[in-house]
């Protein structure tokens, strides 16, 4: 997808994910990112971000993203190999 906003999809999915500080659904992520308009694509007049584009987006980035059902995760550590705190769901 073309950069038009600030942020890269999956940078702007890494920072919803990290201010929850747990793994997030991926439509909850989608809502997150379109309400904050965090993320925008080049074609005027596009759809809102969906669900499954957020899981294609995490399977592209294995080194930052974990997917468990439909939950995404950050991986343990970055791309920059510095380690992540770990992210356990928890209850």
């Amino acid at each position: 997808m073309a950069r038009t906003g600030q942020l890269y999809l999956h940078e702007a999915m890494e920072y919803v994910v990290l201010r929850a500080g747990r793994p997030l659904p991926s439509g909850r992520i989608a809502a997150e990112i379109n309400d904050q308009a965090l993320f925008t694509r080049a074609r005027a007049g596009s759809a809102p971000l969906q669900w499954w584009q957020i899981e294609i987006e995490a399977r592209k980035f294995p080194m930052k993203f974990r997917l468990e059902g439909r939950d995404v995760c950050l991986a343990a550590r970055s791309t920059r190999g510095e380690p992540r705190i770990a992210m356990t769901r928890s209850g």
